[in-house]
């Protein structure tokens, strides 16, 4: 008993760091579509199937898997559902990336980043390519 507790516990844990990773993942991308883009090509697994994906209709079947567990029954069939995973459901996970880049906090930390991450004004460099040309 005390140890599916730790084990429920724990799985939930690792669902909750997959989503801090789906976030961070946005910080760097700066573009939900990207993010929700790159977990579907993950979830799917074929490369051939890449170009076929919309990443809108997506988001889209996450917003309807939220209705259709919006009530008690729906909860508790979606809690018994994910309750073994180690990852939430990739529909889950484009929900709470598409939710998240819309929130004031993302957006803060955005703001923060643009901020503080300015570099300072330097003189064009050429790139390595243009320097080895101009060796030559």
């Amino acid at each position: 008993m005390i140890s599916s507790s730790i084990q429920e516990q724990f799985l939930r844990w690792l669902r909750s760091a997959e989503l801090t990773c789906d976030r961070a993942a946005l910080v760097v991308a700066q573009d939900h579509k990207v993010v929700i883009s790159t977990l579907m090509k993950l979830a799917g697994g074929s490369p051939t199937l890449s170009s076929r994906l919309n990443v809108d209709a997506f988001i889209k079947q996450a917003k309807s898997y939220d209705e259709a567990t919006s009530s008690p029954l729906g909860w508790y069939l979606r809690n018994a559902q994910v309750s073994q995973l180690t990852h939430p459901l990739p529909v889950m996970r484009a929900r709470e990336i598409e939710e998240w880049s819309r929130s004031k906090e993302y957006k803060s930390i955005i703001k923060r980043g643009r901020k503080y991450g300015t570099p300072p004004e330097t003189t064009t460099q050429p790139n390595s390519s243009q320097a080895s040309m101009e060796a030559l």
